[in-house]
Formats: C-alpha cells, structure tokens, sequence
C-alpha cells in the first residue's frame, strides 16, 4: 500500500491541503497514519473512495 502526503493528496484530489486540515477537523477525511513526526498520510485507496464522494462521514452511515 503506497502513502501519500498532505500536499501529494491535495494535489491528487484538486483541493488545498488547507481543506484537507478542514476535512480533518470536522472528522470528513481523517488520514489513514500519522508518521512518527506527527505528519498525515493518505492512502491510495482512500483517495480513491474520497475521489467518489465516499468519506469518513460517508462511510458511518453507509455502514450503519
């Protein structure tokens, strides 16, 4: 599985890694690791789902 950085997925999902923070904080898309230093990344198959609207949000009610 390959990991993406903030800006690499900002840059991946066409948005600024200040929404990404937003996202974050609301809990709509919560990266999937933190490195040792404290720093997000993203999967690849997370920034796919995210790619079809399917977020952190999505997913609770698409999994009840």
């Amino acid at each position: 599985m390959k990991f993406h950085t903030a800006l690499q997925t900002a840059n991946m999902m066409g948005v600024t890694t200040r929404t990404l923070e937003r996202w974050r904080s609301i809990g709509k898309f919560i990266p999937i690791m933190r490195t040792a230093g404290g720093h997000s990344r993203y999967s690849d198959e997370q920034i796919k789902l995210a790619q079809q609207g399917v977020f952190n949000d999505n997913l609770r009610e698409l999994l009840g």
